[in-house]
């Protein structure tokens, strides 16, 4: 018997966890599903649930609602997430509302229904400009995404920034400027030409 590390049960590997493992890098698992979404989900709720303390139990419930319709989502799994989600979220609230008589509903039903679509469009019109952004981003030149990769995918600072494309504060703040000035008008035009 060894007294060495002892690895924690199930963390052993075999043929079928490797395989699984592989298959969870190439597709999210669905609690990070959850995660990814979780902004989007939270909107929805507190839309249209002024108090706080009670979209945040909503939002739990609504988790838990999304893990027991798991199944639901993975076998249509060409179906959209996070439209999923949110869908499953207001329903979550217009059982909260049935349940909790104290107040009046705000809203009508209808009107309800027209906050949601527009939450839905507002969110996918925010994910194309993502996608947008992400290939006007690939188009700029090596110089634009280093100093794209500094300030935002490291976090420095623009005067740290300078120092490590050894430039001047004020020529990188206007070499930022400029750079971001291209992505917005690349993003727009994207946008109207409808690629």
């Amino acid at each position: 018997m060894s007294l060495g590390k002892q690895q924690p049960l199930g963390s052993e590997r075999s043929p079928t966890s490797e395989s699984h493992s592989h298959r969870e890098k190439l597709e999210p698992s669905f609690e990070s599903l959850i995660k990814r979404y979780e902004h989007d989900v939270r909107s929805v709720i507190l839309s249209q649930v002024p108090n706080w303390s009670d979209a945040e139990d909503i939002y739990q419930e609504t988790c838990v609602r999304l893990l027991e319709k798991r199944e639901q989502w993975q076998t249509n799994s060409r179906r959209d997430f996070r439209a999923w989600a949110v869908t499953v979220a207001y329903y979550q609230v217009l059982t909260y509302r049935k349940t909790r008589g104290r107040e009046q509903n705000r809203f009508s039903e209808r009107a309800m229904e027209l906050i949601q679509e527009e939450q839905i469009v507002s969110s996918l019109d925010n994910e194309m400009r993502v996608e947008r952004l992400i290939s006007c981003i690939a188009r700029l030149h090596r110089q634009g995404q280093e100093l794209l990769k500094l300030a935002y995918g490291r976090g420095l600072r623009l005067s740290a920034v300078a120092a490590e494309l050894g430039r001047t504060e004020a020529a990188t703040y206007k070499f930022h400027s400029r750079i971001r000035a291209s992505l917005r008008a690349c993003i727009e035009r994207s946008l109207s030409e409808g690629r």
